[in-house]
């Protein structure tokens, strides 16, 4: 036979069988004909009633796992270079530090948003949070488009030398505008290798 009580303002299902749960039970709920025990009462749930719990956590811990899996392959896209450890260790204590992954800002954006994160508990000492505004500065700063930025602006957002950058522009104006990434290698006169690190900075 199966018959409804409340717990805790919400109705279970009960059917004699099975486990048994115990909880507080509100007064209106309590059956007077049987003995109070101190606000507890006994539950008692099917067999399928329990599969069914059972059958809904298994898929809720399957769902979950490609959100793992998506976590830590945009971990893996976060640039490598001074700062990101201090950057992951103290940011990742309260969010997946992957987040800024898709996130560009100036370096003032990034100073305010640390702040926030030091009014909202985020603990550190002022050198790492200074190295994390480096970090996020740097390698998650404004978007370059190299069809579009001038050569000053190119130095200043890639961190490379005036003749890179002008080597950039004067490419593009022979050559056309750059389409990916492995056009941006084939100017003679820059170091790839310098702005690699910034790769998710440029756009084309």
């Amino acid at each position: 036979m199966v018959s409804w009580i409340r717990v805790g303002g919400v109705a279970c299902k009960s059917t004699g069988r099975a486990s048994r749960v115990t909880g507080p039970v509100s007064p209106a709920s309590r059956d007077p004909a049987r003995p109070q025990t101190g606000g507890q009462t006994t539950l008692t749930f099917s067999k399928d009633t329990r599969f069914d719990m059972m059958e809904s956590m298994k898929r809720l811990v399957i769902a979950s796992i490609p959100l793992l899996f998506l976590a830590a392959a945009r971990a893996q896209d976060l640039a490598d270079g001074p700062g990101k450890d201090t950057f992951v260790k103290i940011c990742s204590a309260c969010h997946d530090a992957a987040v800024v992954v898709t996130m560009h800002n100036s370096k003032d954006d990034w100073q305010a948003t640390v702040d926030d994160m030091k009014g909202r508990g985020a603990e550190g000492s002022d050198d790492e949070f200074k190295a994390i505004i480096g970090y996020l500065a740097k390698y998650q700063g404004p978007e370059v488009n190299v069809n579009k930025a001038t050569a000053k602006d190119l130095e200043t957002q890639l961190e490379i030398t005036t003749s890179e950058a002008t080597a950039i522009v004067k490419y593009r104006q022979d050559k056309g505008d750059f389409k990916e990434w492995a056009d941006l290698q084939k100017v003679a006169d820059l170091d790839i290798k310098k702005i690699e690190p910034l790769k998710g900075r440029i756009t084309f």
